[in-house]
């Protein structure tokens, strides 16, 4: 995002929900955000961008009434730090399940490949059933982060080898990822990052096929987050 936030020629202050003068300092920041979501799209805000929409809404407030509530107001906002620089965003409890439609493989992973760019610089996916299009999915994912792998089967003994094959040849591409083999079966998937944790009602490589969902479950990232390091220190490295 830029320094500053490009209001559009055509933008007026009554066409949106302005806080009354008076309102509680989280109240003008929420809706400050959400402005600020419908004009460029984007999901996070430093608090100068903020504080730069407040003063264009004649709704300002001070530098530390912003960090204040956001830092203490987890239910009304969600923060993260990136280099040193805090961004806010306002949690969507609309989107926090979703349903996806049968026959939609294409538009379906391409949306599950944007939420797992946005999960964080680590991203733990848990998928007892992988194959080559699972390979497929991870070559489109962002490089940056990096991808701890659990799964159980790899398509069988006849398909093992061509699996580790050519996630090998992808790990000289795409590098950064590790997958490794357990040997005690589990049936749910799981996507956990720092941005959030996920659970999935099918294998990545199914995704679209039939009618499923995805739903996000943060209050649980604690105890999966345990589980996943127990079962992966007792897995086998594949790759």
């Amino acid at each position: 995002m830029s320094e500053s936030i490009l209001f559009p020629p055509d933008f007026n202050p009554e066409n949106y929900s302005i806080p009354d003068k008076n309102a509680k300092p989280y109240e003008k920041i929420r809706a400050a955000i959400s402005i600020g979501k419908e004009i460029t799209k984007k999901e996070w805000f430093t608090i100068s961008e903020i504080l730069e929409i407040l003063v264009y809404i004649n709704r300002p407030l001070y530098k530390q009434i912003v960090s204040y509530n956001v830092q203490n107001r987890s239910k009304d906002f969600v923060a993260k730090k990136i280099k040193g620089t805090l961004y806010i965003s306002i949690p969507n409890k609309q989107s926090s399940a979703k349903i996806v439609d049968q026959n939609t493989p294409y538009t379906s992973t391409k949306e599950l490949i944007t939420l797992i760019d946005q999960l964080g610089k680590e991203v733990w996916i848990a998928d007892p059933y992988v194959d080559l299009d699972f390979l497929d999915i991870i070559m489109q994912i962002d490089k940056k982060i990096k991808l701890l792998i659990l799964t159980v089967n790899t398509g069988g003994s006849n398909k093992k080898k061509i699996f580790i094959g050519m996630a090998k040849r992808l790990l000289i591409e795409r590098g950064n990822f590790e997958i490794r083999e357990s040997e005690y079966d589990f049936k749910d998937r799981y996507l956990i990052g720092e941005n959030g944790t996920y659970i999935l009602g099918f294998s990545l490589k199914d995704i679209g096929k039939k009618q499923s969902s995805i739903a996000l479950i943060n209050d649980l990232t604690p105890s999966l987050k345990k589980w996943f390091q127990a079962k992966w220190a007792t897995s086998h490295q594949i790759i």
